[in-house]
Formats: C-alpha cells, sequence, structure tokens
C-alpha cells in the first residue's frame, strides 16, 4: 500500500504489555518521513478523547514497513 503525504493511520494497540502502553500505534507520512504515532484514550472535562505522541524521525533507521517517498527532483540520475 503507498501512503499518502499528510496521512496516517492508528491501529489498535493488541499487545498492550503494561498500563502505560498506547492504547493505539501507527504512522503518518509528513515530508516524505515516516513517524510512528502512538495514541493514549484519556477522559477530560469535555468528554473522552485520544492524546497522541509522535517519535522522532531518525535519518537511516528503518522505522516503518512503508518506503520513503523520493520526489523525481532527488533522483541523482
Amino acid at each position: 500500500r503507498q501512503q499518502q503525504e499528510g496521512r496516517g493511520v492508528l491501529f489498535t494497540n493488541d499487545k498492550k504489555g503494561n498500563e502505560r502502553a498506547p492504547d493505539f500505534k501507527g504512522d503518518i507520512l509528513i515530508d516524505g518521513n515516516v513517524y510512528k504515532l502512538a495514541g493514549w484514550k484519556k477522559t477530560s472535562p469535555y468528554g473522552e478523547l485520544i492524546s497522541l505522541a509522535r517519535s522522532e524521525f531518525q535519518p537511516g533507521a528503518q522505522n516503518s514497513k512503508y518506503p520513503k517517498v523520493v520526489e523525481d527532483g532527488d533522483v541523482p540520475f
């Protein structure tokens, strides 16, 4: 599946090992880089919500099943 720029996905974390682990895990594509996402179900005075956190991109790290998007102008040949 090709991931689209500015779009991401969250899945239920079925391997939640402890209370602090995220309820949801996924990733998002921003500026050609894939970032990991984590989400926690929370209750606030305004009702139910999902709190999100994004991991920092690490160049050269294999941090997703999706390849980095390369624009035509970035190809050196």
